[in-house]
């Protein structure tokens, strides 16, 4: 693998988010992808192990520099000047739950309620919202088959 193709497979790598099983797959698979590794007709792709050792030899100063010479390109072509970095984020586990129909139900009961509370409270005590009742059974029925 010369460092062109090592350098392309991780490109490719990182912009389909593969793992080195699946992008062993893909290059050989994918004519388009294929030509972008430089990667002959009749030559064999590369195993997830030769991948694996070649892209992990790219070291980090290897890396500024390719973002070094991509930049300094982009700002040459004005399209991008370098003055702000985009970071994307990491995804972590969290506690939010999943948006079945009782549970979106349940939230329209409550926020409902909650409102037409407030609005009996603002209107003063002798108006009342019999709608109240209904989304009080309503949310009772909703626990009860939870």
């Amino acid at each position: 693998m010369s460092a062109d193709q090592t350098l392309r497979a991780a490109i490719i790598m990182r912009l389909f988010d593969f793992t080195y099983v699946e992008l062993a797959f893909h290059i050989s698979d994918s004519r388009s992808l294929r030509r972008f590794c430089r990667i002959g007709f009749a030559d064999k792709g590369f195993k997830k192990s030769a991948l694996n050792a070649n892209i992990k030899s790219l070291s980090e100063e290897t890396w500024q520099v390719i973002f070094r010479d991509l930049l300094g390109y982009a700002k040459k072509e004005d399209i991008e000047k370098g003055r702000k970095a985009r970071i994307d984020c990491t995804v972590v586990e969290s506690n939010i739950h999943k948006p079945f129909d009782s549970v979106q139900l349940w939230d329209c009961v409550r926020v409902l309620t909650r409102l037409l509370q407030t609005a009996r409270d603002c209107s003063g005590p002798r108006s009342s919202f019999p709608i109240i009742n209904v989304l009080l059974r309503a949310r009772a029925k909703i626990k009860l088959h939870s």
